[in-house]
């Protein structure tokens, strides 16, 4: 479960990363003071949304394994 949701949000996280790049490369083609390095803030950016994907999905999945099979199977 929590391999599924970080390799959506990797995937997600990298499309992203392309486009901004794409775009700022346009951006620059465009503007020509434009000069400024957003690589670093770029990947730093990126690690954050990562880290906080991983917590959204194993705060919930740690809360599941919390839970017995014999009582979530009656509840339903």
């Amino acid at each position: 479960m929590i391999r599924s949701f970080v390799l959506q949000a990797g995937f997600g996280i990298a499309l992203g990363v392309g486009i901004a790049g794409i775009v700022g490369l346009l951006a620059r083609s465009f503007l020509v003071l434009l000069q400024v390095p957003y690589v670093p803030m770029i990947l730093v950016i990126s690690g954050l949304l990562m880290g906080v994907a991983v917590v959204a999905a194993f705060l919930p999945a740690m809360r599941a394994t919390r839970i017995e099979p014999v009582v979530a199977l009656k509840c339903e």
